[in-house]
C-alpha cells in the first residue's frame, strides 16, 4: 500500500519551494556589507522586489557602489540581479500570475486537508496549470468528502481527481 501511495504522491508537485527569487540572498547581502560596511544602511538590499520600480531602485543603488566591489562579488551580484529581473518578469506575466495563484491555493488547500495524510494536492509536473488531487482513502464517503472540501475551497482551475479506494488497491494486489 505504501508504495502505491508514494507513486500517487509523485504524480504531482508536492514541494513548497519558492517559485521566484524576489530578493538578493542573505549570503550575498552579508558579503556586500562585509566588503562595504556603509551598505548596512540600505534596507533595499534585503527587501523583496515585487515591482519594476523596486528593481530599478535596487539596480540604481548597485550602480553607485559596484566599482568598489571585488570582481567575483560583482559577478555574483550581477547573476542574482539577472535572476530577480527574469523572475519578476515571469511573476508579472499572465502565466506567472496564474501559476502563483494556483500554488498559493494549493498551500491553503493542503493546510485545510492536512488530516488526510494519504490525499495529495499539487500541480502537474507536465503542465503547472493542471491541479491534481489524488491519493488513497478507505471509504467512498471519504472520497466524496475530499471532493466537497475542494469545491468549497474554490480552486482557480478545475481539478483532476485520482482518489482511489483502499479496497481497490487490495483487489489489485490479490489479482
Amino acid at each position: 500500500m505504501t508504495s502505491r501511495i508514494e507513486i500517487l504522491k509523485q504524480r504531482s508537485i508536492q514541494s513548497t519551494i519558492g517559485l521566484v527569487q524576489d530578493r538578493l540572498t542573505d549570503d550575498l547581502v552579508a558579503e556586500l556589507i562585509e566588503a562595504l560596511p556603509e551598505l548596512k544602511e540600505y534596507s533595499i538590499l534585503s527587501a523583496p522586489v515585487t515591482t519594476k520600480a523596486e528593481l530599478k531602485a535596487l539596480v540604481d543603488l548597485v550602480k553607485e557602489f559596484k566599482q568598489r566591489l571585488p570582481s567575483a562579488l560583482r559577478e555574483d551580484l550581477r547573476d542574482e540581479l539577472t535572476e530577480i529581473r527574469e523572475d519578476l518578469n515571469w511573476m508579472l506575466s499572465q502565466e506567472g500570475k496564474a501559476i502563483l495563484e494556483l500554488e498559493s491555493w494549493v498551500q491553503v488547500a493542503r493546510s485545510e486537508l492536512n488530516d488526510l495524510r494519504t490525499v495529495f494536492i499539487g500541480r502537474s509536473w507536465k503542465d503547472p496549470m493542471v491541479l491534481i488531487v489524488n491519493g488513497v482513502v478507505t471509504y467512498e464517503e471519504e472520497r466524496e468528502r475530499v471532493v466537497k472540501l475542494i469545491e468549497v475551497l474554490q480552486p482557480p482551475v478545475k481539478p483532476t481527481y485520482a482518489i482511489e479506494l483502499e479496497s481497490d488497491e487490495l483487489d489489485r494486489q490479490l489479482n
